[in-house]
């Protein structure tokens, strides 16, 4: 490679994996995403707003061929399909429409032949099913050896990072074989044993958030300045009186059986009596959390006060979009646009930029 190593993101969201690719001194050469709040976020951001951006359905034949000669040879090609379809989070759908993404990005590196390729999902890539029964990463990695790309796969841990959250991500790293010598995956596997330290820990809700203001539900602004600094998108959700009166009772660590009876609806007295089965969902619905443990994974549907273990240590309300971007690893000048749902959305589908950093980094000791 150049000493001017260049990356592309395709799906880049609100540029979590662009932003660490930066950090570690790579140099954009063109960012690409089918959301609009995607294009604004990086239009209106400093750190951002120079970067060629490409408005574009992947799912489209015409586009695939297009931004495969626009990154012809690239240096770095990097992708993260959007992974709603393959989350334990939610349902998984064999059928979903945005599974297909995976084949359109496997397709453009097959047309644009980058030097090193990162493929970015969540854990549960590794047992999802296409619809010929086939694993998605299995198929990948079939894939891969077909077009000639020696491949490894890593799992990050928020804990490697000293992250107070509890997330996980699953990274294919695949190097040309044409253009890289024989032992690179075991130069790359001796530089991550080095870097990450199995023994490590993650850190706290109170180390990350707590010396943001204080508010409560419905308060709080898009821009607030502290002193001589501005905090961004620090602004609750204006929840109603009768969710309120049910986090009343709800302590640390606790939930939905903090709940009095009386104040539940006849679904969530279901939920209780197990007759959805036991587990998770009684634990987390109206989840509050404890400043001295991490986050669970922060994800795109924290809006809905049922989706997991979101609400305030202290105040009854869910955390804001910037508590959510200090756990995801944003740094406090990027202000996120769009509304509140929109802003979750970007932060919690982001790849944090702690995680792409150090992927940034290692490819540059063995390029």
């Amino acid at each position: 490679m150049n000493k001017n190593i260049y990356f592309s993101d395709l799906f880049c969201g609100a540029g979590g994996m662009t932003l660490g690719f930066l950090k570690a001194g790579l140099k954009p050469a063109l960012v690409s995403d089918n959301w609009e709040k995607s294009e604004i976020n990086f239009r209106l951001n400093n750190k951002l707003k120079k970067i060629k951006f490409l408005k574009s359905d992947l799912s489209q034949k015409k586009n695939i061929k297009l931004i495969s000669k626009l990154l012809k040879n690239i240096d770095i090609l990097a992708g993260g399909p959007p992974c709603q379809g393959f989350s334990t989070m939610g349902k998984r759908k064999t059928n979903d429409k945005r599974n297909s993404l995976v084949d359109s990005f496997i397709e453009i590196i097959e047309l644009s032949r980058p030097k090193v390729v990162v493929m970015e999902n969540v854990p549960g890539l590794r047992s999802m099913k296409r619809k010929n029964g086939i694993k998605y990463l299995d198929y990948v990695k079939k894939y891969f050896k077909k077009i000639e790309y020696e491949f490894m796969e890593i799992v990050l841990d928020g804990k490697y990072f000293k992250m107070a959250q509890t997330r996980k991500r699953v990274f294919i790293l695949a190097f040309n074989s044409k253009l890289f010598k024989k032992n690179v995956l075991e130069e790359v596997e001796s530089i991550i044993k080095k870097k990450i330290k199995k023994n490590s820990t993650y850190s706290t809700l109170e180390k990350k958030i707590k010396d943001l203001p204080k508010i409560k539900s419905g308060e709080g602004e898009d821009i607030v300045k502290i002193g001589s600094k501005l905090i961004f998108n620090h602004k609750s959700f204006n929840h109603s009186e009768e969710l309120l009166s049910k986090l009343r009772y709800v302590k640390p660590n606790g939930g939905l059986l903090d709940v009095p009876r009386r104040l539940l609806n006849n679904h969530l007295k279901n939920v209780v009596d197990g007759k959805y089965g036991n587990g998770g969902l009684i634990k987390n619905i109206y989840g509050r959390m404890d400043w001295k443990k991490p986050s669970g994974t922060i994800v795109a549907g924290i809006r809905k006060i049922t989706c997991g273990r979101f609400v305030h240590p202290d105040f009854d309300r869910l955390l804001t979009p910037r508590e959510c971007a200090r756990i995801q690893g944003f740094d406090d000048d990027y202000l996120f646009h769009g509304s509140l749902t929109d802003q979750y959305t970007l932060i919690g589908n982001s790849v944090p930029p702690q995680f792409s950093k150090f992927i940034g980094t290692l490819l540059k000791r063995v390029a």
